[in-house]
């Protein structure tokens, strides 16, 4: 094997493991931002003086968001 090819195999192997880091903060980011924004939504069409809705769908979001880490971290 020459090195050239060891190197590459090593940057594709890099490249592979960050993305798949990556993606899992985005999803991550994207759960949250979406529950809490439904919360939002849900808050502001009932017209609540508090932000109850709003506070549950971040928790929802947390929540998911962990689950799908956790699952994403235990499959290797």
């Amino acid at each position: 094997m020459e090195p050239n090819q060891k190197n590459e195999e090593s940057r594709k192997k890099w490249l592979n493991t960050y993305g798949r880091y990556a993606g899992i903060g985005f999803q991550m980011a994207g759960s949250i931002l979406l529950f809490t924004w439904l919360g939002k939504l849900a808050d502001d069409s009932m017209e609540n003086k508090n932000s109850l809705l709003t506070l549950a769908g971040a928790v929802v979001g947390i929540t998911l968001g962990m689950y799908f880490l956790f699952k994403a971290v235990s499959v290797k």
